[in-house]
């Protein structure tokens, strides 16, 4: 099993140390009286030895099993722990509601066993990773470093995009646990529910009764709104600057929480002694199938990056030196098919500017290099016929087995131009030499709608010399919040601009290739389709036809300074 395992994190076994001495599952009480199972395996020699602590709400007991015999063969002791109010733990679900305090009590109580040396590493996927911000946020006595996969503690960018609801991250994920109880079977629930209006009352559908940590999110659609800010979900937000602990990063730029990861990492405290590793990866390590990676799995293996994970725990936790890099960042160029290595992340970069062009049809636009002025240019949005969602990051449900969700990454659009009222297409002449992008890519548009809420975005793509059409990313803004919060009232017909931008990106563009800019306004399930009334988007229970005019726009792409 250990051999299928690290053949599955695509490294090699570590060469052997010690072996399992004794394993146990115990009941750890947290500070309240609630009980949370606990599973400990103790390496062979004398000890005490230093401990890795993972804790979850999910079903992974083989998995996390073979983790931690694993990681007994380096000598270091391995605990993992069932989160409050799932599997057999006691207590109430609520999601990041508790983590802190139970994190707390776990750490507290490794470093009372006679085998434990005082010093625990946190290492964890997803909401396992999250439960590890949880705790980092405070840096209780014992934590020493965080080992972050897939997961960046920026909840409400994780949740929502300019007030729209992202509903392959968090209505898919909300559709699978909504209590104690794991969903297998959600899609069908799931795209129900995402028929229904109000949102607000879309937990009725997706998981047959109300949930309330569900209702309490989806109605907080500003980033300034108390649900983010205050108590517990506050200094979750603030863990990244917070923290005094140096932190691996490891994400994907397919990965539901890319933005959150590279959010988390401009504003980490620790970043002079943290490194951060994107490669092309979906949340569940799948790489996208339209883009060759012949080197993805240099230097350090898949997804999982256990080589870099071991020696990062030998290096910050035993003090051994490292043989990989410990600081600075590693990013996987999207159709470059390389690795870069760099200080820091975004590198220096330059604006390179596209005007888009009306043409005579809505599918022949021109990308035309520098500014350039335009005819007003306008369609028909109807919320009940949104532009179906395409490739790109942020989206969960379609890396998950079963659930029939949007497919992530780096997909091929064979639509080229959908015949829709609701789409305006724009083309660049050929590429004559490769183009390196790294960061967000946005759009500036001056815009006026009839509605008196509505939402204005783009998609990216490229189109290669063959035909082939790469969506890469896309991004929205609604007219409530074209400056951030809080929400401002728009009057229909009042031209205003909107500067809606993508999640980050590292891609190098092919010679030859033309850049292609779709605007839209909707792009779903991947975010909420914009019902074009004024309010709370989750408590609109109609929708209205919005006619949407742009009068001029440019596209803005962040070039790397070789």
């Amino acid at each position: 099993m250990l051999a299928l395992l690290a053949a599955a994190w695509g490294a090699p076994l570590p060469p052997r140390t010690a072996h399992v001495r004794s394993r146990d599952t115990v009941d750890v009480v947290a500070r309240d009286g609630v009980v949370l199972p606990t599973r400990m395996f103790v390496p062979s020699g004398d000890g005490p030895f230093p401990t890795v602590l993972t804790r979850t709400p999910y079903y992974m007991a083989p998995i996390l099993d073979e983790q931690c015999r694993l990681l007994v063969r380096r000598g270091y002791a391995c605990v993992w722990q069932e989160i409050r109010g799932r599997l057999h733990a006691g207590g109430e679900w609520s999601p990041f509601v508790n983590e802190e305090r139970d994190g707390q009590d776990a750490v507290a109580w490794i470093r009372e066993q006679p085998w434990s040396d005082g010093r625990v590493a946190w290492l964890g996927d997803s909401y396992l990773s999250a439960a590890g911000w949880a705790v980092a946020a405070e840096d209780p006595d014992g934590l020493v470093t965080l080992v972050s996969r897939i997961f960046g503690p920026d909840l409400y960018d994780s949740a929502f995009e300019s007030g729209l609801l992202r509903h392959e991250l968090f209505t898919a994920w909300m559709s699978l646990m909504p209590d104690g109880r794991t969903r297998w079977f959600a899609a069908g629930p799931y795209h129900r529910s995402l028929q229904h209006r109000p949102r607000v009352t879309m937990d009725t559908v997706a998981a047959g009764h109300e949930v309330p940590w569900f209702r309490d999110w989806i109605t907080a659609e500003e980033a300034t709104d108390p649900r983010w800010q205050d108590g517990d979900p506050g200094r979750f937000e603030r863990a990244a600057e917070n923290t005094s602990i140096p932190v691996l990063l490891i994400g994907g730029w397919s990965d539901a929480f890319v933005e959150a990861q590279v959010d988390t990492w401009q504003r980490l405290g620790t970043r002079d002694r943290s490194l951060l590793v994107i490669g092309p990866w979906a949340h569940l390590g799948q790489a996208p199938a339209a883009i060759p990676l012949r080197h993805v799995k240099e230097p350090a293996g898949n997804a999982f990056q256990l080589a870099r994970v071991l020696d990062w725990l030998a290096v910050q936790v035993e003090g051994e030196a490292p043989t990989l890099p410990t600081t600075g960042a590693i990013t996987y160029v999207i159709g470059g098919d390389r690795w870069e290595q760099r200080d820091d992340w975004p590198p220096p970069t330059i604006e390179r500017r596209y005007g888009l062009v009306a043409g005579e049809d809505p599918c022949e636009g021109a990308l035309v290099a520098g500014d350039a002025p335009t005819a007003p240019m306008s369609w028909t949005y109807d919320p009940e016929d949104p532009l179906p969602s395409r490739g790109g990051a942020g989206l969960l449900a379609g890396a998950i087995p079963l659930m029939n969700g949007v497919k992530p990454g780096f997909v091929h659009d064979r639509t080229r131009c959908p015949r829709r009222d609701d789409v305006l297409r724009f083309v660049s002449e050929p590429l004559d030499a490769p183009l390196h992008l790294a960061g967000r890519m946005a759009a500036t548009l001056e815009v006026a709608s009839d509605a008196a809420d509505t939402a204005f975005g783009f998609r990216l793509l490229e189109k290669r010399r063959n035909g082939e059409e790469i969506v890469l990313r896309e991004g929205f803004s609604t007219l409530a919040l074209r400056d951030g919060p809080p929400r401002r009232p728009y009057t229909p017909g009042e031209r205003v601009t909107v500067t809606p931008d993508t999640q980050p990106l590292e891609v190098e563009l092919h010679e030859g290739s033309r850049i292609v800019v779709v605007l839209t306004s909707s792009s779903f399930p991947a975010v909420e389709a914009h019902p074009n009334v004024a309010g709370v988007i989750a408590e609109a229970t109609g929708t209205r036809v919005a006619h949407q005019q742009v009068f001029a726009g440019t596209l803005l792409l962040p070039e790397v300074v070789e």
